[in-house]
């Protein structure tokens, strides 16, 4: 099935969610273009972005098998011998098995079935685990936000309250899609003002909640593949003057965090109502990530909002999707509503006054 895409890869009782400030204080609706350097993109190559294309949608089923199961069971038992001569112990999250984290690291390394690489990434991230003390993280129910034990230590790692950034960053995990993975989603529209959110916390205060959501939903477990999320980002009123420093610091951080520590876990990514101005981003920020990563993102352009429904249907059922994409769930709420009818208020004109569960 074809699908017309602007571009396609080659945290407890909460109280009510604090209103950011107009964005307008922030200096994100300025006329003149910036201009991109090599320092802007953290590094990489600041080779000329790519014509945004239309290509067809891809399952990420693809890109999870690495040869035939034979030879991968294989490379799972050099990996698992090559971590015994190193005398490091598989450092499986609670929830995880011992398999699903070996074959997650040879899925998710740059180099895809290098042992050898695999072992020094691995290594390195059981490093860091101990010396961030990861594994004394209370994790509590696993409901994020919805659970007592997940909000408090939400507010902690952030340094604020945890409904602040949820303003900012409206984000919530909602139902599953037909291959069990929980849906997780954002909206990162006209709102998500990372130097707005920097008065309340920091760059590194929101990279390590990333990673605390992320250990949220090891902890689940389940068959193999569950351990990975579907991601749903909505764009819908973003414009490229929000793509500045601080916000290319947030993301490239996160983006790096996840490939180093939590390899293979972003089973599909669909940004949905990009507006052609995301274009300009999603340039830079495709070159932060991993090719076998990159390639499982469809981005739908704002100019085909019947695709939204038809694209998230190919992987959930209607129970499952909110009605805020065309689903029959219940609608997100509160969630960013930049429609002519919406006025930025929550999904269907409703005010931004609701509980958020995660």
């Amino acid at each position: 099935m074809a699908i017309e895409v602007v571009a396609k890869a080659t945290a407890g009782a909460l109280s009510t969610p604090t209103q950011p400030p107009p964005s307008s204080q922030y200096d994100t609706r300025e006329e003149v273009m910036p201009t991109v350097s090599a320092a802007d993109t953290m590094g990489e190559d600041a080779e000329d972005a790519k014509d945004v294309e239309v290509a067809e949608q891809a399952d990420s089923a693809t890109f999870v098998a690495i040869g035939d199961a034979a030879s991968f069971e294989e490379l799972i038992g050099q990996f698992r011998q090559a971590l015994a001569d190193r005398g490091v112990e598989i450092p499986n999250a609670p929830g995880e098995t011992e398999r699903q984290c070996l074959a997650r690291w040879l899925r998710g390394v740059p180099y895809r079935g290098s042992v050898k690489h695999a072992v020094e990434k691995i290594v390195a991230y059981a490093k860091w685990r101990q010396e961030k003390g990861v594994d004394a993280w209370p994790i509590g129910t696993g409901d994020g936000l919805a659970d007592p034990i997940g909000y408090a230590h939400a507010n902690k790692v952030l340094g604020c309250d945890a409904n602040i950034i949820q303003a900012f960053l409206p984000h919530m995990r909602r139902g599953t899609d037909r291959r069990g993975r929980p849906v997780l989603y954002k909206h990162l529209g006209r709102q998500f003002i990372v130097k707005g959110m920097n008065q309340h916390s920091t760059i590194e205060r929101l990279i390590d909640y990333n990673c605390y959501f992320q250990e949220q939903h090891l902890v689940g477990g389940g068959p193999d593949g569950v351990y990975q999320w579907l991601y749903v980002i909505d764009v819908a009123g973003f414009n490229w003057t929000m793509f500045d420093a601080h916000t290319r610091r947030l993301i490239y951080g996160i983006s790096k965090t996840d490939e180093s520590f939590y390899p293979d876990m972003m089973g599909t990514l669909v940004v949905v109502n990009a507006p052609p101005s995301f274009a300009f981003a999603w340039r830079i920020m495709r070159k932060w990530m991993d090719p076998s990563t990159r390639d499982r993102a469809h981005i739908i352009s704002e100019k085909s909002p019947e695709l939204v429904t038809k694209v998230l249907l190919s992987y959930m059922d209607a129970s499952e999707l909110p009605s805020t994409y065309g689903g029959t769930a219940p609608p997100l709420a509160p969630w960013p509503d930049y429609s002519s009818s919406g006025s930025s208020s929550g999904s269907g004109g409703q005010k931004q006054n609701s509980k958020n569960p995660l």
